[in-house]
This record gives structure tokens, sequence and C-alpha cells, in this order.
């Protein structure tokens, strides 16, 4: 089933374990798509920062925000770290890990906030992971 996120698509799949864990993944950049090399926002924070607090807030079980030497999505451009210029504008990838459960309810307040960004979930096998206290 495709979920349409604000122009981007969400592929969604049946879980057939209970509690079943998925990694959400969302690739954007620092810069917002007009490509002036000011940072993409959501409101007045920065829109990674926003996602991160938003999904803290909502107590995922945790985020992760990885900065990339260089990349390119649609709009074909390459960003990079070996052009001044562009080094601004660099892709990030959002990395959220959680029961489907949890994800699926974080998803209304993900759509508000994203536009157009490539966000994929898929399932995962989680090894070892200790809660600590109440993630609320």
């Amino acid at each position: 089933m495709l979920i349409n996120i604000t122009g981007c698509f969400l592929i969604e799949f049946l879980v057939t374990e209970p509690n079943s864990w998925v990694q959400l993944t969302i690739h954007l950049t620092e810069g917002d798509a007009s490509g002036t090399g000011k940072p993409a926002r959501y409101r007045h924070d920065q829109l990674y920062v926003a996602v991160l607090e938003a999904a803290r807030k909502q107590g995922l079980a945790g985020v992760t925000v990885t900065r990339a030497v260089a990349g390119f999505g649609a709009s074909r451009r390459i960003r990079t770290t070996r052009i001044l210029a562009l080094s601004l504008d660099l892709p990030l990838v959002l990395t959220i890990i959680d029961r489907y459960e949890a994800l699926d309810r974080f998803m209304p307040t993900l759509r508000r906030m994203l536009q157009g960004q490539l966000v994929t979930l898929q399932p995962i096998e989680v090894l070892s992971y200790t809660e600590v206290g109440d993630r609320k």
C-alpha cells in the first residue's frame, strides 16, 4: 500500500508479528529545495531538528541524524563537501527506529512536517536494546 506524504511516497507493508521493529529513514538536504542554500525549515527550526524533537517528544525509541559527504536525489544535483559553495547544502539521513505501532502513531506529525522528501520504511531485527525508564 502506498501512502502519499505531501508529494513523497511511503511504502507501508503488513507486519505479521505484533510489536515488530521497523526503521523509518528520511532523506533530505540541509538546504531548502529552492537551491538557495538556506536551511530547510519547519516553523522556526531546521527541518531535521524539528523532526528529531518531535520524535523525542512522542517518546520514540531512537533517532540518528547522519550528515553525508556527498549525494544526489530527485533533482540530480550533486551535493558534496568537495565544492565549498555546495557544502552548506549536504544530504542528511534521519534514521528512526521503533516498533511499528509507535511509528504509525508518529506518521501524522511527520506528514505535516515533510514536503517531498524521500521516506522509506523497512522491517528490522533488533538484536540488542535497553529501554531506560518511561519513553514519554
